[in-house]
């Protein structure tokens, strides 16, 4: 990782590409999976893809707050080739985030030319969790980063009177403003480094250089100016909505929210640091003990050197304006609005291995400082690598980042046979196997970006409307199946099951949001199946009849780990019940009650009151059981009673035993 010999350029070029490697290999493995489900922002960047591919070309996106539109045309190429999945466009953020690695080290190289601050900036770069987190997330703020990088690099050739890599840099400089919200902050910390050097240089100063800069700036931010103009309020419209000033956020006195903020901010490096999950390891600071020594030592090193070399000046410039819209909005510090500061940020910790190295080799031989800087990026690196890999198989990032919606909508492609299933490419449509049909909640379509992004609409999918109802002209097949909010009624979008069908009901994933502490079911997925495509089981011809038309066609059970019985029943419907039954499943054994379960069939999402003739229900539940089942002393006691009043149902004919008139006994 170290090079022996600075000055060797082969060597400089090995170690780089060494780094940008590892950098790759982190980034890019299990791009697809990790993070867990795909949050609504980064699925909003994949609709708006889909809009490039159909054929329009805005400037601005302004859905979701108003999003800029450089890193929704580069996921469109992805998605076009990959199709409608998180890896599409994970892998944008991803590779941009692999090419900062190496920006990284062009910009510290041109601004300080000294190749082991480069190579440790570079190296930095590459393992900070804070870096390969914005890689692996599907958020515009990646880009920002490396033009921020790439300007700088063009800027430092520029200083040295290139014109040529000013009108790059200044080209840069505007092109940022099509990245992230926070680049309006760029040409601010630019100007006040120019203005700096105008005061230093005086006479020296290099105005044609300067112009060309501006002039290029100008001309590329042209088009983006010219929006903003015409379209204020949309520009504007997410920064006032989380700035300090706004009454919500800063309360009665935003200037002690300021100065909150700052302390933050600040203490954000070493002491506490962004506490959302999918910015960060909730409340880990930038940098570990042993880097954020290193960052401090760093922070003196600049201050120090700031007089002799402008290259610490711009440096620290950048670092305090590039903070200013975290300082100034809610949540600081929040990593991806202070976004701006990488890669510059770990020059200082680069800095400060170097006034470490340089004090290890007045003390040792030669290789002892190579040891000492290694082995402090090595232990500081592989113990972020190593929580970040808990934090993404976390509850909280999963919870974080909407995997309960993301599951729906592979469930819901998985259905219908097409589109993403859970790899990293999606599959491209075809004829739905068996003819399948789903139909979809209509709040779980519009509430859900990521399902709208991942589940392509086409023959077979259906939404309900707001009132439950089936869309105009819709024909149930002979496979259908529904996903619906567990929270509204459901007589509606169960007339669109096929009669006499078998019918299987189950919940789906949990969601929890942003501030809340307890999560909640998303979705039940209930499928109708006309009898004569159901398992064997369900075509049998009931041996329990009860009164009122409930038959029992089949029933098994099943110890499992946890002391619980498991019990799968299949009802038949011989005729609509007329009113809503609880089942009781008791387990005796040897005169002992050690386990029920009474409630509603089919999890209680298909009552007997929604019971249509002909129907054949699955219901199962787990019973937990206050010691072991053993088959050879205990038994199942099925039946069915009104609640509350106790009432039994009473068996009309069974081929098992029958205990009290009322209840089937399993053995």
């Amino acid at each position: 990782m170290i090079a022996p010999n600075p000055r060797s350029a082969r060597w400089q070029i090995l170690s780089l590409v060494g780094i940008t490697a590892l950098a790759a290999a982190l980034r890019l493995a299990w791009i697809g999976a990790l993070p867990p489900g795909l949050y609504h922002d980064e699925a909003f960047n994949g609709l708006d893809a889909l809009r490039v591919l159909g054929g329009e070309r805005p400037i601005f996106f302004e859905a979701n707050n108003g999003r800029e539109p450089l890193f929704i045309y580069l996921a469109a190429l992805s998605v076009g080739f990959l199709g409608r999945t998180p890896g599409a466009l994970r892998l944008v953020s991803a590779i941009i985030g692999t090419l900062t690695v190496p920006a990284a080290y062009w910009m510290a190289h041109s601004l300080w030319g000294r190749h082991r601050l480069a190579l440790w900036t570079a190296t930095l770069t590459a393992l900070s969790v804070w870096a390969l987190n914005l890689s692996r997330i599907a958020f515009r703020a990646v880009l920002l980063p490396l033009l921020s990088a790439v300007m700088l690099a063009f800027l430092g050739q520029g200083l040295r009177r290139k014109p040529w890599a000013m009108v790059a840099a200044g080209a840069l400089c505007a092109l940022a403003l099509y990245s992230y919200l926070a680049a309006r902050f760029i040409p601010i910390a630019v100007g006040a480094y120019a203005l700096y050097a105008l005061f230093q240089e005086r006479r020296g100063f290099w105005w044609r250089g300067w112009l060309l800069f501006a002039l290029a700036a100008c001309l590329v931010a042209l088009p983006m100016a010219l929006y903003w103009l015409t379209h204020w309020e949309t520009t504007v419209a997410r920064a006032a909505q989380v700035s300090i000033w706004n009454p919500a956020i800063g309360g009665p006195h935003p200037w002690h929210t300021l100065g909150r903020n700052i302390l933050r901010v600040a203490l954000g490096f070493v002491w506490r640091g962004d506490f959302i999950p999918r910015h960060n390891i909730p409340l880990r600071p930038v940098f570990d003990p042993l880097m954020g020594v290193a960052f401090l030592i760093g922070l003196g090193v600049a201050a120090r050197r700031a007089r002799e070399a402008g290259a610490w000046v711009l440096g620290l410039i950048w670092l305090g304006i590039l903070l200013v819209p975290t300082i100034l909005a809610e949540d600081a510090p929040h990593f991806i609005r202070a976004s701006g500061i990488l890669p510059v940020v770990f020059v200082f910790p680069a800095a400060g291995l170097e006034a470490l190295w340089a004090w290890a080799s007045a003390r040792r031989p030669k290789a002892w400082p190579d040891v000492v800087v290694g082995l402090f990026i090595a232990v500081s690196g592989m113990s972020g690598l190593a929580a970040y890999w808990h934090h993404m198989h976390s509850e909280a990032a999963y919870y974080q980042f909407e995997t309960a919606a993301v599951t729906l909508a592979r469930e819901i492609n998985t259905a219908l046979g097409r589109g993403w299933m859970g790899g990293f490419a999606s599959r491209p449509g075809g004829e739905r196997p068996s003819g399948r049909q789903v139909l979809l909640a209509h709040r779980l379509w519009e509430n859900w970006a990521n399902v709208r992004f991942l589940v392509p609409e086409g023959e077979g999918l259906g939404l309900l409307a707001p009132d439950g109802k089936a869309p105009e002209g819709f024909a149930p097949g002979e496979d259908v199946t529904l996903f619906l909010w567990p929270f509204e009624g459901r007589l509606a979008p169960l007339q669109a099951l096929p009669r006499e069908a078998y019918i299987t009901v189950r919940e789906g994933a949990y969601e929890r949001g942003d501030l809340e502490a307890e999560s909640r079911l998303l979705y039940v997925v209930i499928r109708g199946q006309r009898v004569p495509l159901a398992p064997q089981e369900a075509r049998r011809a009931p041996f329990a009849r009860w009164q009122g038309g409930i038959g029992l066609v089949h029933a098994e059970r099943e110890a499992t780990p946890g002391g619980l019985l498991r019990v799968r029943l299949l009802w038949r419907a011989e005729e609509a019940p007329q009113s809503s039954w609880t089942v009781f499943r008791h387990v005796v054994c040897d005169g002992r009650l050690i386990g029920q379960k009474d409630g509603p069939p089919a999890l209680g999402y298909y009552p007997t009151e929604l019971w249509r003739a002909g129907d054949v229900i699955e219901d199962v539940a787990e019973i937990p059981l206050s010691e072991p089942f053993d088959a050879a002393c205990c038994e199942i006691r099925l039946g069915w009673y009104h609640w509350p009043s106790g009432e039994r149902l009473a068996v009309q004919e069974a081929s098992w035993p029958v205990l009290e008139g009322t209840a089937v006994v399993l053995k």
